[in-house]
């Protein structure tokens, strides 16, 4: 199953994703502590032509959209597909969440995927 992580990695995030072959498209929401604010995302290790969006109009949610023209290889162990960057200090959960946008994955033909959602969390001194 395609399965979803995020794992903080010094003062950011990396979202991992561990593909079982097809997926395209990818939409989902974290919720975080109103205590850090988001501060962008870069796909890493995107095929050409994907594109990333994002919505953070409400503080402690962000929803993120990323679509391509090709999909994500085929993995055995995770890769790296995005690094997340906040602001702030302490600590907070990071939760994939329906709200603003909601869980989908789908392959290049918009058929939807299954897909498995590993919560993390950040702490930043």
């Amino acid at each position: 199953m395609n399965t979803f992580k995020l794992v903080q990695v010094g003062n950011t995030v990396t979202l991992k994703m561990l593909s079982v072959g097809e997926v395209a498209a990818a939409s989902f929401s974290i919720k975080h502590g109103t205590n850090f604010t988001f501060n962008g995302i870069v796909l890493t290790n995107a095929p050409d032509g994907t594109v990333v969006n994002t919505n953070t109009k409400t503080p402690g949610e962000m929803g993120v959209l990323f679509d391509g023209v090709k999909p994500y290889a085929k993995s055995r162990k995770y890769v790296d597909i995005a690094t997340l960057t906040f602001t702030g200090k302490g600590k907070t959960a990071l939760e994939f969440a329906d709200k603003p946008t909601r869980r989908s994955v789908a392959s290049i033909d918009g058929r939807l995927l299954d897909a498995k959602w590993v919560n993390g969390k950040i702490n930043i001194k």
